[in-house]
């Protein structure tokens, strides 16, 4: 249902600005759809695809209405989060040598594991880019928008320390897992102040960074649909989410004291414990409770190259995130869930029966022997296949991936087609050719030194019809239909780059084309410049992908916009309103023979412009003698048109 959305939005803000209440809100969308509106109407921020979030700025007094819309599935304002409060005190001198212990973190060390080839990102305040003990590999500042992560509040920087510290010596901070992949994902400010909306960003942000664990040291008391939405698709990818329970323990008059989103089903819950093995009296706890570790009087670092001492779940939080680093490093077969119920079992239980509120299954601890498995190579990025040149003898199939991890050049790629070895070597291409019809798919492995074989990733199918005149259209787009009526209109189009395909590989024949994309077209045929994107419509901005196309359009006078001032660039094109832009374009002979359409009426505003295009041969009716012009046009019509315009 493309662009419904912009359509619906565009509707209900009829006027010229955004009320005064206009706030940040999330638009939770049903799976798949794509919100295509315009910033001036509605204001999209952001689209968080992985997650079917929308990001907008939009006036309170159309939520009910938007809400109510097949395509929505939750309004919901974005609101600010904030960090616990812990307790700090400056320290000179750094050590978790006590916490270590208490976790046996010796065996893991012993068995020589590191973390080394896992990926994990802390969420929060950022990560000191100045500290000699902290190593980051990579992040975003989803506060700011920018790619200064640097930690001005501390917080992240100490919890990043307790996880990745890679001090050499009793001098500064060691962590748990200290070769890890470090991401610093930076979602709140000096203050420790957020919103969820940048919650939500940066677990976007993960998901395309196939972040394997996220260590959330954040939260509040309220739940959010988004961050729910946002936890349960991270985890259903395969992600670790970890999170802190929270500093709410001595409000004993609750029920639970968890915050979310360590709340959710989805998330690991941590509470904190002292030297004792005792419930940190801060600790929040409740049902939902998995599993504590060391929180109490934490040294590790601070903003810039300093130490700090600290107490809170947020400091419990990353021995955990840490201990599943070492997991998945020992071995890497375990599925995100086999990992998880493992936790459960690499524990010191506490309390008398397990789980319970206080401490969930116990304290975090190293089993006393560990296995280690050899780990496999990290399977590559994607597989991209797309013909070449295509005879009716043979086809090439140019077939290229990407492999972002790729460390040393001992690395051997096995390329695969439908399942058969054709291509083994050290490159990240390969040129195919094959001589019979077929549908191929590619897949590629990697294999490095004294490490098994990587999972296969594979392209999407290729269709190869050698015979076929529109054989490339066919390889090309996968919804497109062998013997279609649309082909031999759409396919020169196609060739000459006047139709364009979309990024999933499809060319959408059926879908509506809307004004903006067909002034689009229109400028492409014959042509334009479109380098002057400011126009006199009040809806299209200069940042429209439309706006160079629809003020030279404008200029010429092919198009005219509606009373009100708009052009309403995403509204599908009717039948009737396309013969105009036709005939305003490509300049039709006159005629005076009627159209034979029974619905057709000659005080119509395209009459005049209708009945040359049906005497040219351009549009036709339907078998029971209408035109139906106020039809919108799909983008396998309008090419049909345009096709026999440039052969006449």
């Amino acid at each position: 249902m493309k662009y419904i959305l912009y359509c619906i939005l565009l509707l209900l803000l009829s006027a010229a600005s955004l009320p005064s209440d206009s706030h940040t809100y999330f638009l939770i969308l049903e799976e798949g759809e794509d919100p295509d509106f315009e910033k001036e109407e509605i204001d999209l921020q952001y689209h968080l695809e992985h997650l079917d979030i929308a990001v907008v700025d939009m006036p309170a007094s159309i939520i009910s209405e938007v809400e109510a819309k097949d395509v929505v599935d939750t309004v919901e304002r974005d609101e600010m989060v904030f960090l616990d409060t812990s307790v700090d005190e400056v320290s000179t001198s750094a050590s978790t040598s006590w916490a270590l212990n208490q976790i046996n973190h010796q065996t893991a060390v012993d068995a020589g594991l590191t973390g080394d080839g896992v990926r994990a990102a802390v969420m929060d305040t950022g990560i000191s880019d100045a500290h000699p003990d902290l190593r980051v590999a990579g992040g975003y500042n989803f506060f700011n928008d920018n790619n200064d992560w640097a930690d001005d509040n501390g917080h992240g920087s100490h919890v990043a320390g307790l996880l990745a510290g890679r001090s050499p010596d009793a001098s500064g901070v060691a962590g748990v897992a200290p070769d890890v992949d470090l991401y610093a994902l930076k979602v709140m400010d000096e203050r420790g102040r957020g919103t969820q909306s940048v919650m939500a960003r940066a677990i976007d942000w993960s998901l395309e960074a196939d972040v394997d664990i996220l260590n959330m040291s954040v939260g509040g008391v309220s739940s959010s649909a988004m961050l729910q939405r946002a936890v349960e698709r991270a985890e259903a990818e395969g992600m670790l989410l970890v999170a802190a329970a929270g500093n709410g323990g001595e409000e004993q008059n609750q029920t639970t004291t968890i915050d979310f989103p360590a709340r959710y089903d989805e998330v690991i819950a941590v509470g904190a414990v002292n030297r004792l093995d005792q419930r940190a009296p801060f600790s929040s706890y409740g049902p939902q409770l998995e599993v504590a570790a060391p929180g109490v009087a934490l040294t590790s670092a601070d903003a810039g190259s300093s130490y700090q001492t600290k107490s809170g779940t947020s400091m419990a939080t990353p021995f955990v995130s840490g201990m599943l680093a070492l997991m998945q490093e020992a071995e890497p077969s375990l599925s995100s869930g086999d990992m998880r119920s493992q936790l459960r079992d690499w524990v010191q239980p506490l309390g008398q029966a397990q789980p319970n509120r206080q401490t969930g299954y116990g304290r975090i601890e190293f089993p006393a022997e560990m296995t280690v498995e050899p780990r496999p190579a990290r399977p590559v990025r994607q597989v991209h296949a797309e013909a070449g040149a295509i005879t009716t003898d043979y086809a090439d199939i140019n077939v290229e991936w990407e492999d972002r991890s790729r460390a040393s050049a001992e690395v051997t790629y096995t390329l695969r087609r439908n399942g058969d070895t054709i291509y083994e070597g050290e490159e990240l291409s390969h040129t195919d050719r094959v001589n019979e019809d077929g549908d191929y798919t590619y897949s590629v492995t990697v294999e490095e030194a004294a490490s098994p074989p990587s999972e296969a990733v594979q392209s999407r199918a290729l269709r190869i019809r050698l015979a076929d005149p529109y054989a490339s259209v066919l390889s090309r787009f996968s919804d497109v239909s062998e013997g279609a009526w649309y082909l031999s209109n759409m396919a020169p189009l196609v060739e000459e780059g006047i139709f364009g395909g979309f990024p999933d590989g499809t060319l959408r024949p059926s879908n509506e084309v809307t004004r903006g994309q067909v002034v689009t077209l229109f400028a492409r045929d014959q042509g334009w410049s479109t380098s002057e994107t400011t126009t006199r419509f009040d809806d299209v901005s200069q940042s429209n992908f439309a706006a160079g196309a629809i003020a030279e359009a404008s200029r010429r006078g092919v198009v005219n916009g509606y009373p009100d001032g708009t052009f309403r660039p995403s509204q599908p094109v009717s039948r009737g309103e396309l013969t105009v832009m036709f005939h305003n374009v490509y300049n039709f002979s006159s005629t005076t023979a009627p159209p034979a359409f029974s619905d057709v009426r000659e005080d119509r505003f395209y009459y005049g412009s209708l009945i040359r295009l049906a005497d040219a041969g351009v549009v036709q009716g339907y078998p029971d003698g209408t035109f139906r012009p106020g039809n919108p046009v799909t983008r396998a019509e309008f090419s049909a048109m345009l096709h026999r315009t440039r052969s006449r």
